[in-house]
C-alpha cells in the first residue's frame, strides 16, 4: 500500500466541516472550463504554451488527488498523456503548431473525464492542497524557464 504525501480530513471531522465537503461546484466548474477549453484548442491545432500548461496541471493534480484516495487512474494512461502533452510542446516551440495527436487526445480525454469526477467527489482540504502543490510546481517551472534562457 503507497502511502501519501497528503494528510487527509477523512476521519474525526464533522460533516459541517467545509474542509471535508467537496468544493462548491461553480468552482470546480472554473477549472474544468479551462482544462476543457485547453483540451479543445490543443485538438484542432490552435493551442499554445497556456493550453499546454493547464492540461499538464490538471494531469498532475488528477494524480495527486488519486494518491489521496479520490478516484483511479492507469498509470500508463497517466504516462501517455503527459507524453502527448510533452511531444505537442516540442512541436509547438519548434513549428508555432500546438497540437495533440489523436491517440494522446484520447489519453487526455480519460484524464480530464476522471479529474472532472474528482473536483465533483473529493473533499475541498484534499482539492486546495493538491491545486496549491500544482501552483507551487507550475511557478517553480517558469521561474526555471525563465532563468535558463
Amino acid at each position: 500500500m503507497m502511502l501519501s504525501m497528503f494528510a487527509t480530513h477523512r476521519d474525526g471531522h464533522y460533516a459541517d466541516d467545509p474542509l471535508v465537503m467537496p468544493i462548491p461546484a461553480y468552482i470546480g466548474d472554473q477549472f474544468s472550463l479551462r482544462y476543457h477549453v485547453a483540451l479543445e484548442s490543443m485538438k484542432v491545432g490552435k493551442g499554445n504554451a497556456a493550453a499546454a500548461q493547464a492540461l499538464l496541471e490538471m494531469v498532475l493534480a488528477a494524480g495527486l488527488l488519486v494518491d489521496c484516495g479520490h478516484g483511479r487512474l492507469d498509470h500508463q494512461q497517466t504516462r501517455k498523456a503527459e507524453q502527448a502533452i510533452a511531444k505537442a510542446t516540442q512541436e509547438g516551440l519548434r513549428f508555432k503548431t500546438w497540437k495533440l495527436s489523436a491517440d494522446g487526445f484520447d489519453a487526455l480525454c480519460t484524464m480530464i473525464t476522471e479529474h472532472d469526477f474528482q473536483l465533483g467527489s473529493a473533499n475541498a482540504g484534499d482539492v486546495i492542497r493538491v491545486l496549491e502543490r500544482v501552483s507551487e510546481l507550475s511557478q517553480w517551472a517558469t521561474a526555471t524557464v525563465s532563468k535558463s534562457r
